[in-house]
């Protein structure tokens, strides 16, 4: 029997299953008829009329994302968790800082300034783009050493830009798990046997730090995924991420992109099924609890967030310059374009609620979200922005865009109100005669409105940074005055080594707003309440 909290074993099916949907929804999107489908799904559908099926093109480019992104991944989980447990020696205080450092280093885009610091460095301290880009010799002139090098040089930029957000996304969470053990009974319990810090780190506190590795990672894998489109794209890597940048540019292969994606779908079941194994294996015998986190966290996010999003409102506008003014001319339709896709589904949740009327005694495996929420988020946004942004114009767009994440936002409330629906409270409302509006007026709603802001504000700051990528690579090159952040970055790194504000301006920008957004939504509380708490009379 499967130990609760562990991830069900259909979850690998459910994320190959929810990219397959996406792509091909992606397909019709550009124009493609259903005799499309079946040759999509096993693998022979070409790309062009005539020409040899996607796999024969795009699985050996597949292979060098897959192998760089797993790489990326051990390298950064590990560095995590090796900072971890090196903190662990300074005792509390070096772990809270980890932790804040954690969560710093997440909020702002990791992908934002992982890009940000390789520009600073050739920037400020001259390092030329020979060392970066490796000159290539005329054929016949290289020997195999230059060869061998020149491969591992293209190989390491990719793996280290992605290891950076990895090592970051997990560097807080592994720095939160060892500090509430290290709170718990049986930390001291363990002192005072006299064991030393490494004993107990290594032969008590670690497998629970695995085993809570393995479980974060189903989020951070699909970001990794997307990221990896403008990272191998830069570097010139010849992988899927690589190849789909480039299709998003010359549009030369319509039926490219669902191929890719639908490849990537492969990937993620392959990687979580690894995962899992490692879940299931794992020493630790007992279920992690989900620790919560203070009110004073919440006030500091709340007053922090706040802070910064009045001085984006304000500072730009005292600023000189040309590139601070190309950006502030364009910051309210990024925003509104934001703001109008999650109104929508915020609107679209709320209406939805009182419809739950059976949400007690349907099935978990029936929830709207086919995997779990973040994972669900991941995968979804990009094949939905790919479609609405590029081909669709923005008011269908927006709409579109915020009733199909309002699916995510359904999957997480119906999640929590099933299990509150387990409470004494509610058990004891429903004893004293009270209907289910009632209910969830009364219950439910003060618990689960706090999640919705959470997710809202979250899902915003993922909408703006996955705007500003993929307008790099669709209106990039266009012209006019009025480009979205991401065609005016795309447009200023032809420029780069000259004047590098062109493009630090609008990524600062993004990368700014994106940060107070998700202060904001630390703001709200996004997990449930302790099960003993007793709540007041709702008569």
């Amino acid at each position: 029997m499967r130990r609760p909290g562990l991830h069900p074993p259909s979850l690998p099916l459910r994320a190959w299953l929810l990219t397959a949907v996406a792509a091909l929804f992606l397909l019709l999107l550009q124009n493609g008829s259903f005799g499309d489908v079946f040759p999509l799904l096993l693998g022979f559908m070409p790309l062009e009329s005539g020409g040899p099926g996607y796999l024969h093109i795009l699985l050996g480019r597949a292979t060098a994302t897959f192998c760089c992104i797993s790489v990326a991944v051990l390298f950064g989980w590990s560095t995590a968790l090796a900072l971890t447990l090196l903190t662990a020696f300074t005792g509390k205080g070096g772990l809270k800082v980890m932790v804040w450092a954690g969560r710093f280093l997440g909020s702002v885009p990791p992908m934002a300034w992982a890009l940000g610091i390789l520009v600073v460095l050739i920037q400020r301290w001259g390092i030329p783009v020979e060392t970066l880009f490796p000159y290539v010799p005329p054929e016949g002139m290289d020997s195999a050493m230059l060869r061998v090098g020149r491969e591992v040089w293209a190989w390491m930029l990719p793996v280290v830009v992605l290891a950076l957000p990895a090592c970051a996304m997990m560097l807080s969470a592994l720095a939160h798990r060892l500090e509430m053990l290290m709170a718990g009974e049986e930390y001291c319990h363990l002192r005072a046997r006299g064991l030393g810090m490494g004993t107990i780190l290594h032969r008590h506190f670690l497998p629970s730090l695995i085993l809570d590795m393995a479980r974060q990672g189903r989020a951070t894998l699909p970001l990794l995924v997307g990221f990896s489109v403008p990272v191998e794209h830069i570097f010139g890597f010849d992988g899927l991420g690589g190849f789909s940048g480039q299709m998003l540019l010359t549009h030369e292969y319509t039926k490219a992109l669902p191929a890719a994606l639908y490849l990537g779908g492969w990937m993620l079941l392959l990687w979580f099924s690894l995962l899992g194994m490692v879940e299931r294996r794992s020493p630790a015998a007992r279920v992690l609890p989900a620790y919560p986190e203070g009110e004073g966290r919440a006030l500091i996010c709340a007053i922090g967030g706040a802070v910064l999003l009045l001085a984006l409102l304000v500072l730009p506008y005292w600023m000189q310059g040309e590139a601070i003014g190309n950006a502030q001319r364009v910051w309210w339709r990024e925003i509104l374009f934001v703001a109008q896709v999650m109104g929508v589904a915020v609107v679209v949740v709320l209406v939805s609620m009182p419809l739950w009327q059976g949400w007690d005694r349907i099935r978990p495996k029936w929830n709207f979200g086919l995997v779990s929420p973040g994972v669900n988020e991941a995968v979804l946004l990009p094949a939905l922005l790919f479609g609405a942004l590029a081909w669709l114009d923005v008011p269908m767009a927006a709409i579109g865009a915020g009733m199909a994440l309002s699916l995510g936002g359904m999957a997480l409330l119906r999640e929590q109100a099933r299990e509150l629906s387990t409470r004494r409270m509610v058990e004891a409302s429903r004893m004293l005669g009270e209907n289910i509006p009632g209910i969830l007026k009364h219950h439910l709603l003060r618990f689960l409105l706090p999640s919705l802001g959470n997710w809202a504000f979250r899902m915003m700051s993922a909408l703006l940074l996955w705007m500003s990528i993929i307008h790099w690579f669709v209106a990039g090159a266009g012209e006019g005055t009025n480009l979205w952040w991401g065609a005016q970055m795309r447009l200023a790194s032809e420029e780069v080594f000259d004047d590098p504000r062109g493009v630090m301006v609008p990524a600062l920008m993004v990368a700014l707003w994106c940060l107070s957004l998700q202060l904001l939504s630390r703001a709200f509380r996004a997990d449930l309440p302790p099960k003993d708490i007793q709540p007041a009379d709702p008569r």
